[in-house]
């Protein structure tokens, strides 16, 4: 009998003791991960206005929130593995600034919140559905170029009545906010700069 009362009080003594750890650990903070193509030194102001914007909201990176950096250097190759890694993390939301860098993103979880924190026209490159409903896991912001080319072109010529010519150099394979301009005739001419 005083055996079985031991065992019960050993037993009892161990459940009581594994509570109390639970009951110890502190709660998990939030992690955010933020996955950029770009350098740390290229994407400097960015991210510090996303940590200011942060701190603003009361989010303070190690006391209530954990926020990874990751940077793919300029190597596209490099964002899959990194975003795989981020996935596996359990990141609670995934920033990231570019189309490509969200369409990886995209390709890794369906289930992750993503904030494009900017990028090209996310319904024209297959992101999400609409920009009223874009359905899926991806919200945030998106820089919509081609519809406001024209209205800054007459902006211009309105500025500078004179002018007759207007060159603008960008990545025509890439699939950034400029991706889905064409060269036009008349009051603008487009000039395409192959990398």
């Amino acid at each position: 009998m005083t055996m079985k009362i031991i065992i019960l009080l050993l037993v009892s003594l161990a459940v009581v003791s594994v509570h109390r750890a639970d009951a110890q650990q502190p709660p998990k903070k939030p992690l955010i991960g933020v996955l950029v193509v770009g350098s740390p030194s290229s994407m400097e102001s960015r991210i510090k206005a996303f940590q200011k914007r942060l701190r603003e909201l009361g989010y303070m990176e190690g006391q209530n929130i954990v926020v990874e950096y990751h940077y793919a250097e300029g190597n596209y190759d490099r964002l899959t593995a990194i975003a795989t890694d981020l996935v596996r993390s359990n990141a609670n939301v995934i920033v990231t600034w570019a189309i490509p860098v969200t369409q990886v993103v995209k390709n890794a979880t369906n289930t992750i919140p993503i904030v494009m924190a900017g990028g090209g026209n996310p319904v024209e490159t297959g992101l999400v559905e609409s920009l009223v409903k874009p359905g899926g896991n991806i919200t945030g912001l998106a820089t919509i170029q081609n519809e406001l080319t024209g209205k800054r072109l007459q902006l211009l010529k309105e500025a500078v009545p004179k002018i007759s010519r207007v060159a603008m150099v960008f990545n025509p394979e890439g699939s950034g906010p400029n991706s889905g301009l064409r060269a036009t005739e008349g009051d603008c001419a487009v000039a395409k700069n192959k990398r």
